[in-house]
């Protein structure tokens, strides 16, 4: 499994090598200063800030050998001249082919259901003209702050398996998850709050957190989180580590649930089980997110990150029946009083959590 993982970190690495070759442009003009928005049916200035529409217009006559580079931190649709082009984050229209096209001046509109946050047209050149300059890299905060979390994750998992690798290899253990009939758990390994899985929690929330950041990056989803992030790789950082505690919060809030609720039906026993399997679930969707994720990255497929949430949605749900069949052979009670028993700790903790996630 460690080999796996630093694999899939050579990849990571290789992959971005690779993305940083390619043809060296010029910035010939920043045509942020032109952009525009519509307000009480006239085009107004935006002065410089994106919003969930922005137009601009080109004049072609002296763009002879330029490109018109749109850059969105999401994809935006793309109009020219009020006909739907397509929807992309990255686009690079030659001057000349508009021009033998036979316009003059392109007017170029750009709209995003929600908002527009990270928005760069200019015009660009493989020649240098004039007091031109090199293309500024677009803002790679969110790309640093992918490698630097995950290389911490990566050595972060690395120490799990080093100092507890039974407990580590038993959370990971997916065949377990299937053995209904016999005690598959150790006593050391249900007590769930020793150091060593207080370890596993926090590092199932910090994967958890990266998790989320990135699907609302790469998709329309958690549009709340892309407000608390900006430009800025400490920032980033900041949010990482927020939701990170945010999320062990809930774990221990679920854990204080399930201890409650397990005293009044008279089944302590069943606690310790319950909540092991629960983590179990949690760390391999969230593990099978990241290898999806680091494959599509290596391999150059693009990831449809608001699937893979939605994937791991399922998983949590399908592991509900996974731990009501677990704890069928354990119950004291009949199996109508187990199935209100997971309701109120598993089934409608994770509705309420997919409701303000997903809808």
């Amino acid at each position: 499994m460690v080999k796996t993982f630093y694999f899939f970190w050579l990849l990571l690495l290789v992959s971005a090598a690779h993305a940083q070759n390619g043809n060296k442009r010029y910035v010939i003009k920043d045509l942020t200063s032109d952009w525009k928005i519509v307000q009480d049916g006239k085009l107004i200035p935006a002065n410089g800030q994106p919003g969930r529409e922005i137009h601009f217009s080109v004049t072609l006559r002296e763009t002879e050998g330029q490109h018109l580079l749109i850059q969105s931190n999401k994809p935006v649709y793309l109009f020219l001249n009020a006909k739907l082009i397509t929807q992309t984050a990255y686009v690079s229209l030659s001057c000349d082919s508009l021009r033998q096209a036979g316009m003059s001046t392109v007017f170029v509109s750009l709209f995003h259901p929600k908002k527009i946050l990270t928005l760069s047209t200019v015009l660009v050149s493989e020649e240098r003209e004039g007091n031109g300059h090199n293309l500024p890299r677009p803002p790679s905060a969110f790309s640093d702050f992918l490698v630097f979390s995950t290389l911490c994750l990566l050595i972060f998992f690395t120490v799990l398996l080093k100092t507890n690798p039974q407990l580590t290899w038993d959370y990971l253990n997916i065949a377990k998850l299937f053995y209904f009939m016999s005690q598959d758990e150790s006593p050391n390994l249900l007590r769930i709050t020793s150091s060593a899985n207080l370890l596993i929690y926090f590092f199932c929330s910090l994967l958890a957190s990266q998790a989320l950041i990135t699907t609302a990056h790469y998709s329309s989803l958690l549009e709340q989180l892309k407000y608390l992030a900006t430009d800025a790789f400490i920032q980033y950082l900041k949010v990482w580590l927020f939701l990170s505690l945010l999320i062990l919060s809930l774990l221990f809030l679920k854990l204080l649930i399930d201890i409650m609720v397990a005293r009044i039906f008279s089944c302590r026993d069943m606690t310790g089980v319950q909540f092991f399997n629960s983590v179990r679930i949690l760390l391999v969707s969230l593990l099978s997110f990241a290898v999806m994720g680091l494959l599509g990255f290596a391999l150059g497929i693009k990831v449809n990150y608001a699937g893979l949430l939605y994937f791991g949605c399922f998983l949590l749900l399908a592991g509900s029946i996974i731990i009501f069949l677990k704890l069928l052979r354990r119950s004291p009670f009949s199996t109508f009083h187990l199935f209100f028993y997971l309701c109120t700790t598993e089934i409608f903790p994770l509705m309420i959590l997919i409701k303000v996630l997903l809808f």
